[in-house]
């Protein structure tokens, strides 16, 4: 009996063990790819990164896609399913409450907002994006006998890659770098039950180093200096209230501050370098994952050579360089979200400066691994989506403005970032970098560095 459990549990390792080795990627020989103009090669180095030349960018972005579906598909695909609002189709709910989070990315229309800005890309950027789209959609058709094993283990197949999954990719970053909505909302809270004074102490307006240095070397050291000398007098009321608020807060979040991600970049000039040549150095750090966020890569067609970090299920490279430029980023974190109070009558609708509207309504229908679907009605205001639900015993109607769903502001330049040639042209496809905005350092082969802050900040009255 006992040989029998241990020659049953070999054999399960040994089948698990083809499995999953059948999933990886070809490393040697060539593979035959349909829709390909001309050969690629893919070099892969010693760390596994691969290095496509390709002889057109078609073909170039196509082998993207194809050789990161080789090394990433199942991240994408999750990618996709978590940021749209479709992972409890496939996740079981005693896993995680996948419902609720697929509830919360629908009412934040994440795929509909993904749709609007894959409609309206230039013509030169839906080529690139469905090239790559054609890579991974061949790679999951040549491979539908060993696909990763996750796929196995859930049982279910990917669906075809779209030019919206890249999208919708590319602002579930958005939404990761820029989450705004929850602090404004408990930030309100604190307003209606603290005086001015209390809050002017807890979000005060400047700070020391707004200030020039005093004789002391000390900063903000002048008279009528912003920043409070010593609040703690009346920070016992605010501490009260916070404790107050705190139970509520804390039904809303998740994870642990000490987990919070944070980014560094920094540029130095020749000057102070030995080889006389600038440096530049840039450390990303978002939540960790297995695998990670970035997918390192090198591109290369004619004239166009850019070496650095991907984002799996995206084309172009994010951040590295080429053979002119330099550049890092790291996470600005401007406001781009803003709650409004929403007045709405018995009838449904809701106020606006042209008199009483009807909130517009998307229909989503949620699929539910072993249960029932589950059918969701979105409002939605000249503003945004009323998101009231994320906030438990809230009885107004808030809605969220959000900097993603002004679709016609969305452009995404990556492409003009990999191939500028100087700082005119780099701070030129910057300039249409509307999301997420970031702190980018930049360096040359002629020696310049720079800074620029980048992306789009709403203007309010």
């Amino acid at each position: 009996m006992v040989l029998l459990v241990v020659l049953l549990i070999a054999g399960l390792g040994v089948a698990i063990y083809r499995a999953g080795h059948a999933s990886l990627a070809q490393m040697d020989g060539t593979i035959a790819v349909p829709g390909l103009k001309a050969p690629v090669t893919v070099v892969r180095d010693a760390q596994g990164v691969p290095h496509m030349t390709a002889a057109n960018l078609e073909d170039l972005f196509f082998a993207q896609g194809y050789v990161t579906a080789q090394d990433r598909l199942w991240q994408m695909d999750m990618t996709r399913r978590l940021v749209g609002g479709e992972s409890a189709e496939i996740l079981p709910q005693s896993t995680g409450n996948w419902l609720q989070r697929d509830r919360r990315q629908r009412i934040l229309r994440m795929r509909v907002t993904a749709e609007k800005i894959a409609q309206q890309l230039p013509e030169r950027d839906r080529r690139f994006f469905e090239a790559y789209a054609r890579g991974v959609n061949t790679y999951i058709e040549q491979n539908r006998g060993h696909l990763p094993l996750e796929f196995r283990v859930l049982r279910y197949a990917p669906k075809p890659w779209t030019v919206t999954d890249s999208v919708l990719v590319g602002i579930g970053m958005s939404q990761l770098l820029n989450p705004q909505y929850e602090t404004e909302y408990w930030r309100g809270k604190l307003a209606d039950q603290l005086s001015p004074e209390l809050m002017a102490d807890l979000y005060p307006v400047g700070s020391p180093r707004d200030h020039a240095p005093g004789d002391d070397g000390t900063v903000g050291a002048q008279a009528g200096a912003a920043w409070p000398r010593d609040p703690s007098p009346r920070m016992a009321s605010v501490v009260h209230t916070l404790r107050g608020l705190s139970a509520d807060l804390s039904k809303d979040r998740d994870g642990c501050e000490a987990c919070a991600a944070g980014s560094n970049n920094w540029v130095v000039s020749g000057a102070h370098t030995v080889s006389g040549k600038p440096l530049l150095a840039n450390d990303m750090h978002l939540p960790h994952g297995v695998p990670g966020i970035w997918y390192e890569v090198q591109l290369h067609s004619g004239d166009f050579n850019v070496v650095g970090f991907s984002l799996p299920g995206t084309p172009y490279v994010v951040v590295g360089h080429n053979q002119r430029i330099a550049w890092g980023f790291t996470n600005l974190n401007p406001d781009v979200q803003d709650l409004f109070v929403e007045n709405f009558n018995a009838k449904g609708e809701y106020q606006t400066p042209k008199g009483w509207e009807k909130p517009e309504v998307d229909h989503e229908v949620i699929h539910v691994t072993g249960r029932p679907d589950i059918v969701l009605d979105v409002l939605v205001t000249r503003h945004g989506p009323v998101i009231s639900s994320f906030f438990p015993g809230e009885t107004r109607r808030l809605a969220l403005q959000w900097l993603v769903y002004d679709t016609k502001a969305i452009t995404i330049p990556v492409f003009d970032l990999d191939t500028a040639q100087n700082w005119e042209q780099f701070r030129a496809a910057l300039s249409r970098f509307t999301t997420p905005s970031q702190n980018v350092v930049y360096a040359d082969v002629d020696g310049h560095i720079g800074y620029q802050a980048m992306g789009f900040v709403p203007v309010r009255a």
